[in-house]
């Protein structure tokens, strides 16, 4: 059985500022990205709202942390996952908008 791992998830209008951007920027944003996943596994995750950074000169990006669709429910602490599971693997870390600042 594979490893349950936190998430990532873009927007449709974020994945679409993702693929504008130039493919070095897109690597550099993705590395970003997943130091953030690898935090959030180590943490244990949490819902968080209103996050954002400047991940490069003149570029933020702005993100939640949610729990994952599958573990929403009417009682919000997620479900018991397997052992092989991280702290965090249950949330995700959904991209709001990639912007260029001025």
């Amino acid at each position: 059985m594979a490893e349950e791992r936190a998430g990532i998830y873009l927007l449709k209008k974020v994945e679409a500022a993702f693929y504008a951007l130039p493919e070095a920027r897109q690597m550099r944003l993705a590395a970003f990205l997943e130091a953030r996943r690898a935090e959030l596994e180590s943490s244990g995750g949490g819902n968080k709202e209103n996050l954002s950074c400047e991940w490069e000169p003149a570029f933020a990006v702005y993100w939640d942390i949610q729990l994952k669709p599958k573990y929403r429910d009417a009682n919000p602490k997620p479900k018991a996952s397997p052992s092989s599971a991280k702290l965090g693997s249950a949330y995700r870390i959904v991209v709001l908008e990639i912007r260029r600042l001025p």
